[in-house]
C-alpha cells in the first residue's frame, strides 16, 4: 500500500483512502461501506443496524478515560507536597543541630534572633530551588512513560505533553510555602539554642 502523506492527529491511528479503492483491495462489494462522518443527522432506514456516535459523547468518552488519571495525578501532587515538607524539615532540623555551636556564638556576640534565623535557616534556599528546576524535565519523563503505557494498553493518542508556564509558577509557589512552613517550623529550635551550647561544644 502506497503512502502518500502522514498527518499528525491525536484521534487514533487511521489510514484514509478512497472507497473504491478500499472495497476493491478488501474484496467488498461495490458501493458498500462500515461508517460515515456527516455534520447533520444521517437518514438510516430503521430496519438497518447501525450506531450514531456524536463528537460530544466523543469527547465525554475521552474526559472519562482521562479522570482516573487525573485523580492520580492529583492524589501524588498532596502526597509530593506532604514529603516535600517533611523532608525539608529533617534537612533543616539537622542543619540546626549541626550549628548548634555557631548559633550559640551568634547569641554570645549579639546578633539578633532575625539574623541568626536568615543565616541558618535561609542556607538551604539555593537548593531547594535548583530541585525545583531540575525536577521539572525528570516529572515530564515520569509522566511521558505513564502516557505511553496508556497510549499502548487502551489505544488512546495524546499530544505531546508540556506544563503551561502558569502551572511552573503555581508549583513553584507551592514548594516555596512548604520550604517557609519548614524554616517557621525550626525557628523555635533556633531560639532554643543557648548561649551556654558554645561552652558545651567546647569543653567537649
Amino acid at each position: 500500500m502506497k503512502i502518500d502523506a502522514i498527518a499528525d492527529t491525536y484521534e487514533g491511528k487511521f489510514i484514509f483512502m478512497p472507497l473504491a479503492d478500499f472495497n476493491q483491495k478488501f474484496e467488498m462489494p461495490e458501493g458498500s461501506y462500515i461508517g460515515a462522518f456527516s455534520n447533520v443527522l444521517l437518514n438510516i432506514p430503521e430496519n438497518q443496524s447501525y450506531s450514531v456516535v456524536s463528537l460530544d459523547e466523543k469527547l465525554a468518552a475521552i474526559r472519562e478515560v482521562m479522570a482516573p488519571m487525573q485523580s492520580m495525578i492529583s492524589g501524588l501532587a498532596t502526597v509530593a507536597f506532604i514529603i516535600g515538607m517533611i523532608v525539608i524539615y529533617l534537612v533543616t532540623s539537622m542543619i540546626v543541630e549541626e550549628n548548634k555551636g555557631t548559633i550559640s556564638l551568634m547569641k554570645i556576640f549579639g546578633y539578633r534572633k532575625k539574623e541568626i534565623n536568615s543565616l541558618i535557616l535561609n542556607s538551604s534556599t539555593i537548593v531547594v530551588v535548583s530541585g525545583y528546576i531540575i525536577g521539572i524535565p525528570l516529572t515530564l519523563s515520569a509522566i511521558g512513560v505513564l502516557v505511553q503505557s496508556m497510549e499502548n494498553s487502551v489505544g488512546l493518542s495524546l499530544p505531546p505533553l508540556k506544563i503551561d508556564l502558569l502551572y511552573i509558577l503555581i508549583g513553584f509557589i507551592v514548594v516555596m510555602i512548604s520550604y517557609e512552613l519548614s524554616k517557621l517550623m525550626c525557628r523555635k529550635k533556633v531560639n532554643s539554642v543557648s548561649m551556654s551550647d558554645a561552652l558545651k561544644s567546647g569543653m567537649e
